[in-house]
């Protein structure tokens, strides 16, 4: 149940790909698609240079996002750290 009126708790961090692993791997189909956020700021010029495809989708999201070409699905399995196998 969500409260109505009340503000709700959400806490985010960033972490290394190597303690996410066993989670993304248990996943039934995932993708990386263009990050929202970064794309954004580049458009209004405000980008940072950095990489736009950094954003992990899972699931029936990652599907729709392939199936839409807004994303493509990687895997991770068997691979050295921070690697990820993109399929074509």
């Amino acid at each position: 149940t969500v409260p109505v009126g009340r503000a709700l708790k959400h806490a985010s961090a960033v972490l290394p790909f190597e303690r996410l692993r066993p989670q993304i791997e248990d996943q039934s189909f995932v993708a990386l698609s263009r990050c929202p956020c970064r794309q954004i700021k580049h458009a209004v010029g405000e980008g940072c240079g950095r990489s736009l495809e950094v954003c992990f989708n899972f699931g029936s999201l990652a599907r729709h996002l392939v199936d839409q070409g807004m994303g493509r699905e990687v895997s991770v399995r068997g691979r050295g750290a921070g690697a990820l196998c993109g399929k074509h």
